[in-house]
């Protein structure tokens, strides 16, 4: 398990398996029928801070205090990929229902579009002068929605 307090949590694999994030820097896989931890992931160096299962290519995606967003192979339980570009920490990620885009958002108020495929920013979204702390892409990859501590 954890060692510090649990921030972020992400159901996927048809709800069998959890994914939780936690202070201790690290994100845990645990088999919710036997109710015990899988496997323990490690590469980032802060609190982690939100969780995405992107269900096409079966990667779990964690952003982090550390300034970045990394996508994990579930098959072997390794990151192929970090993702870097923000200047703070990570609070908020949302996928796209296709899967293709995933927002990241920043305590800087910053959000960063990407492309998953490809691993390269599609659009960078400035703007709040506080911190971001909920993203949302709608269907149509139109708009982004943001919540922010400024109460909007």
């Amino acid at each position: 398990g954890h060692s510090k307090d649990v921030i972020s949590l992400e159901f996927f694999k048809e709800d069998r398996l959890l994914a939780s994030g936690s202070e201790d820097k690290n994100v845990v896989i645990w088999d919710m029928a036997s109710q015990e931890a899988i496997t323990t992931l490690s590469e980032h160096t802060d609190y982690v801070n939100a969780l995405a299962y992107l269900r096409l290519s079966d990667r779990l995606i964690s952003g982090s205090d550390d300034k970045t967003v990394k996508l994990w192979k579930l098959s072997r339980y390794r990151f192929p990929a970090s993702l870097s570009g923000h200047m703070s920490s990570i609070r908020s990620l949302s996928l796209s229902h296709d899967n293709k885009r995933l927002i990241s958002a920043s305590k800087e108020g910053t959000i960063i579009v990407w492309d998953v495929e490809n691993r390269v920013e599609v659009c960078r979204l400035e703007g709040s002068s506080n911190t971001i702390t909920a993203v949302a892409l709608v269907a149509d990859h139109r708009y982004a929605l943001a919540a922010s501590s400024e109460g909007q």
